[in-house]
């Protein structure tokens, strides 16, 4: 075969392996927005606006230019899929020439001819390894949603292709264009995502064994260690070096010289740039030319944070830490909200704060860190805010892996501690049981052995394991798994891969290794490839327990580099059989069957991976939305991600409810966040916060104590001077507006406090009967004035037990006396304990969202002490039966990952609670119209009718309407999957029985609800199920007593 006709095989297959995955993965994408951050950067590709940090400014310029192409608002998101589709499928391109070029030069051994059988073993290896990476778990689910990932791969791929396509002109200089070009995507990649530079070490290593031919271990290590040295030139000296000297250049100009705002970072960047043009003119000599052209390159591509920099200033709407000049672009880049986390030496979650003495008391001990600027534009300079502060702990240690005291009991339970203060021993077995085996090879397993389900799990037996499909295997580890219930047997994201694709990859370093020198240099530059994407990311990000499932996209580089291995498992194979004087046939045979192991492998994975007819992050966002009444101007707090970024990609992208204002509460802590919730936004006024920009710019007034002890003195100083007291402190001194006046934002910082325990708003009884608020029980029926005077006059908010209020708290407090109830305010169901404030007992559930009400109905006797809030039946059956959409669930087939699964689990809770809530009215007819209507919406062959999921409440919901048949179907098939996962705990070891025990019980707990239930419909279905609670609560008892005796 000669060299042109094996280009041309090489071109065509590469191109075709790229068609397949290309249409694979746009057959499959999500045709909106899918859960977690891929809201977010549609809607910032869009309209190129600011992401949270450290942003990805070339992504959303690419990202922007498909949108270009969307017929209108619903199709922007898909076109954003599609652009991580090709630009995955472009990965899998590069990933085949880069297999096909590593066989090839272990194969040849020099030789440019290749015989017939040779140009089989190559393109084979390459189809193989390409199609098992293009099928496997984690590189598919990232390839089919609008995340920054599949763009960082392809950027990775690309690189790595290019260092090795660099080796066939390693000795000419024209060659060096290969090197300059790599510079150049690497400064690229950095608007896209950090993990490129982590391809580093294997480009120089390829340069090491390219260029010296004796090669020696001290030479290795130097290569090593000097790729390490261009990492960390990159990430800690030339990305925040080069915003640091701006931010000089920009105090000079003006602070010092008084020029324009940003004169002085557009003057450092022009004159960096004639500096590097002009070292390139006077200096030829070879290897300091390159490297030059190697940085102008690098910082070209860097260049496209520029963008952040001028959409903040636009202040668009998605405007996250408003990085509007150089200061707070630093601040953007290197991620300051999201904290420090402790690397080599540092706190673990026992460690107290370090106190020194000064004077009479003693003083939290901190390390200053640097100056943070802000821009006055007042009087157009940059002043210092404050100094940044880092506090410094006691009882450190080396290598902290258990460092957030927030999940000290999870720790406790990975390492097995049980002390307050974790030895080394138990901080290495954190390390190696969480955060290598949990979270890397867990997941790399997922990928080329197989996975027992898709939930994400906390370690326990049942939950997201790897799986080889080898069942003595797997019930050996983890139970008899034909005993698990049936919504976690049937679950699509089950794949069993037989182990066979780790094999073939295990095949392919034994082969790799066994090429002599040659192979064991690719070998070491794939281990690194390998090891600095995977595990030197573990050591990194240092991860705490209880991650979700998308972390596992970061690690898709070393999967990508196993891919390679696999490829090399097909040509190890093939090669061995062509030793033993094989011909084309047998040899053909060999690479035929290794084949289809990526065909067996989309053969488990498709069904998966397939969301073409899911929308449910774009319906269930909007559904937030569609809670809030049409007029008004509500404003809804929500917290998290999967709360805020769907909901902001509905209004901004697909217009949906832009009437609306979202304030989340993770963000309302910050200035910048603050004022521009003040700021009007698309239909919507802004916040009614009158605080001035002054009052809660960053550093002042993040909290403010609560000292309920000067309460009575303040009782005394009006009862005494009462004109006096009115004048310093208002008409009431513990109304929120006083509050806030006169204390939390007083001039004089001794009333920086908040001087009780209980605070109030005055209410516009007015104002609260027009709102449409619902009114307390035992008021509805009152008319006119007797229903005025029924009102309170004011309302009460109790800060008992509450040490202080952050920025958040006081936000929302100011938000509550000056909304006047004609705008209203919800609280997403999803936010939890966000606040510090007790607000449980004035929410209204209406939906997806609690309405704030001026009526404490606990108080009132609408609620109790089991659920603080209650229900406005005839808006929540509005807001389900009319207004919501529920995302395609029923399209036979549909796959639900487990985040879409608990917001589905939450849908079906709302029918069911509506139900009963129409039942207790005795409107049994709507009752039943609800059940239909969410058992069509929701139904059971895509949402299973687990307890979790409120199908309890909606067999209680039939029972009660006299529907029996459906409620003992719905029983049956809860006490079955209640008998299966106890019968699956009874088939575990007995070590691992006794760490199920608890889940044991909330199983047993579970049945004895269903019997409990079903005793009421059917007496003998009841006697049976009865019967057999009672012989596996035996059993069950049985079992502990006897690990408990030994």
């Amino acid at each position: 075969m000669s060299n042109l006709l094996f280009k041309r095989w090489n071109d065509f297959i590469g191109w075709s392996v790229f068609l397949i995955a290309a249409l694979v993965y746009g057959s499959t994408i999500e045709p909106t927005a899918s859960f977690w951050d891929c809201p977010e950067f549609i809607s910032c590709a869009e309209k190129l606006q600011v992401g949270h940090a450290p942003g990805a400014p070339f992504y959303m310029l690419v990202g922007n230019l498909f949108t270009q192409f969307a017929t209108d608002t619903s199709q922007i998101a898909r076109m954003v899929n599609l652009l991580n589709a090709l630009l995955s499928a472009g990965c899998i391109l590069f990933l085949f020439w880069s297999i096909t070029r590593l066989v090839r030069s272990l194969m040849t051994d020099g030789q440019k001819s290749l015989s017939k059988i040779d140009g089989i073993i190559i393109l084979g290896s390459g189809l193989v390894g390409a199609l098992a990476y293009t099928f496997s778990d984690t590189f598919w689910f990232s390839a089919v949603e609008g995340e920054v990932y599949a763009f960082s791969s392809f950027l990775t791929a690309v690189v790595f292709w290019m260092i090795l396509r660099w080796q066939d002109e390693s000795d000419t200089v024209s060659g060096d264009r290969w090197i300059i070009l790599i510079a150049y995507i690497i400064g690229l990649s950095i608007g896209v995502h950090l993990l490129n530079l982590l391809c580093i070490p294997a480009i120089v290593l390829v340069f090491y064994y390219q260029k010296y031919r004796s090669i020696s271990f001290k030479g290795f290590m130097m290569a090593v260690a000097f790729s390490g040295i261009i990492i960390a030139f990159i990430l800690f000296m030339y990305i925040p070096g080069m915003v640091e000297i701006g931010g000089w250049f920009e105090l000079l100009f003006i602070n010092v010289l008084r020029l324009p705002f940003q004169s002085g970072l557009i003057s450092f960047v022009v004159l960096v740039l004639l500096l590097l043009v002009g070292a390139v003119c006077r200096f030829r000599k070879r290897v300091i030319h390159t490297s030059l052209w190697c940085l102008i390159m690098l910082t070209v591509g860097y260049t496209t944070y520029a963008v952040i920099l001028i959409r903040a200033n636009a202040n668009t709407p998605l405007n996250e830490n408003a990085p509007d000049n150089i200061f707070t672009l630093k601040n953007y880049l290197n991620r300051d909200q999201y904290g420090s986390i402790p690397l080599l030496y540092g706190k673990s979650y026992a460690s107290e704060p370090e106190y020194v003495v000064e004077g009479d008391y003693y003083k939290l001990k901190v390390k200053q860190g640097g100056k943070v600027y802000s821009f006055d534009k007042n009087d157009s300079k940059y002043k210092v805010v404050r100094q940044k502060e880092d506090v410094c702990y006691t009882q450190n240690m080396f290598f902290p892996r258990m460092w957030n005291e927030r999940a000290t009991p999870l720790y406790k339970a990975w390492s097995g501690g049980t002390e307050e203060l974790p030895t080394q021993i138990e901080n290495l077995t954190y390390f190696v049981t969480y955060q290598l085996n949990y979270m890397y090879w867990r997941y790399f397993l997922w990928n080329f052995v197989g996975r027992q389900n898709d939930i994400q799990g906390h370690g326990d037996l049942e939950h997201g394991n790897w799986i080889t499909g080898i069942s003595w295997l797997d019930n050996l580890r983890l139970g008899d798994q034909e005993l698990l219930p049936d919504s976690l047997r049937q679950n699509k994201g089950h794949n069993v891969f037989y182990g066979l694709p780790l094999l073939l990859g295990l095949i392919g370093i034994y082969w790799q290794l066994k090429r002599g020198r040659a192979g064991q240099q690719q070998f070491s530059v794939l281990l690194f490839l390998f090891f600095m994407t995977g595990l030197a990311i573990i050591l990194y990000l240092n991860q705490a327990p209880d991650q979700p499932r998308e972390r596992d996209y970061a690690y898709a580089g070393s999967f990508y580099a196993f891919a390679i291995w696999i490829g090399m498992g097909a040509a190890g194979l093939c090669d061995w059989m062509r030793k033993k004087k094989a011909g084309i046939v047998p040899v053909s045979g060999v690479m035929a069957i290794c084949l289809l192991i990526p065909i067996q492998m989309v053969t488990q994975t498709w069904d998966d991976h397939d969301r073409s007819n899911r929308f449910t992050c774009r319906d269930f966002g909007a559904n937030y939305l569609m809670t809030l009444p049409d007029k008004g101007n509500p404003i809804i707090f929500c917290n998290g991600d999967n709360d805020t970024f769907p909901l902001w990609y509905n209004q901004d992208t697909e217009e949906v409810r832009r009437d609306v204002r979202i304030c989340n509460l993770s963000y309302a802590q910050t200035d910048w966040y603050i004022y521009q919730q003040q700021c009007p936004l698309y239909d919507a006024p802004g916040l009614p916060v009158s605080w001035e920009r002054e009052q809660y710019k960053e550093g002042k007034n993040e909290y403010i104590t609560i000292r309920p002890e000067l309460k009575k003195q303040i009782e005394a100083f009006y009862q005494k001077y009462p004109e006096e007291a009115r004048d310093s402190f208002g008409e009431d001194p513990f109304e929120v507006k006083n509050i806030l006046k006169h204390w939390a934002f007083s001039e004089n910082p001794d009333f920086h406090v908040i001087p009780t325990d209980t605070v109030t708003i005055r209410l516009d009884k007015e104002a609260i009967l027009r709102s449409g608020v619902m009114l307390p029980h035992s008021i509805r029926h009152l008319k006119g004035e007797e229903l005025i005077n029924a009102l309170p006059e004011k309302l009460e908010i109790s800060l008992k037990e509450v040490r202080m209020l952050t920025k958040m708290d006081l936000l929302i407090l100011e938000m509550i006396a000056n909304c006047n109830w004609e705008r209203p305010l919800y609280m997403a169901i999803s936010v939890g304990e966000a606040s510090n404030l007790k607000l449980d007992n004035y929410f209204v559930m209406e939906g997806l969202a609690y309405r704030f009400a001026p009526f404490d109905y606990k108080q009132w006797g609408d609620s109790d002490e089991h659920n603080s809030h209650v229900v406005d039946v005839e808006k929540l059956y509005t807001n389900v039966m009319q207004r919501y959409k529920y995302g395609g669930l029923d399209t036979p087939g549909l796959y639900i990952d487990e985040t879409t699964m608990r917001l589905c689990y939450s849908h079906r809770r709302l029918f069911t609670q509506l139900a009963l809530k129409l039942i207790e009215q005795g409107e049994h007819s709507r009752a039943k119209e609800v059940l239909a209507y969410a058992e069509k919406a929701i139904p059971k062959y895509n949402v299973p009718e687990v307890y979790e999921s409120g199908s309890f409440d909606m067999a209680t919901a039939y029972a009660a309407l006299g529907e029996k048949k459906r409620a003992i179907s719905i029983l049956d098939y809860l006490t079955a999957e209640a008998e299966s996962s106890i019968l699956w705990i009874f088939s575990l070891n007995d070590n691992d029985i006794r760490i199920a025990q608890k889940d044991c019980m909330v199983k047993f707990w579970q049945w004895n609800l269903y019997n409990d239930l079903m005793k009421e419909i059917d007496s003998t279905k009841y006697r049976e199920n009865s019967h057999r609670f009672e012989e596996k609560y035996a059993q069950f008892s049985q079992i502990m007593n006897i690990g408990i005796n030994n």
